[in-house]
């Protein structure tokens, strides 16, 4: 999901960096200036192939730029995904945060029902 300036728009991100027939297009090509433009991109996979999918090209430019990441609970053999930090099994909601200023934190996340 790419959002700015509080609009939402919900993209799929093909393999090879294209983006709806437009190479080097689409959320890869502004990651470097993220921050400039007020872009916020969040990024869910599953772990099953994780491991081969970082290759991919915005994933690359994300693991280059040492964005910030939560890992969860998930294979170890899938190898390091963020930061160094393998997926290991745990108990629901339990994750590895890692960023560059704060190094790798072992967090628990929280969902609560929306109230209308």
């Amino acid at each position: 999901m790419v959002r700015r300036r509080g609009v939402r728009a919900r993209r799929r991100l093909r393999p090879g960096g294209h983006h709806h027939g437009q190479p080097g297009g689409g959320p890869g090509a502004l990651l470097a200036q993220a921050r400039d433009v007020g872009l916020h991109l969040v990024l869910t996979r599953r772990s099953g192939g994780a491991g081969r999918a970082m290759y991919e090209p915005v994933l690359q430019s994300l693991r280059d730029l040492a964005a910030p990441g939560l890992v969860l609970s998930g294979d170890p053999d899938e190898g390091a995904l963020i930061g160094g930090v393998r997926p290991a099994p745990a108990v629901p909601g339990r994750a590895h945060l890692v960023s560059r200023s704060a190094g790798h934190q072992v967090v628990q996340l929280a969902w609560s029902p929306p109230t209308l």
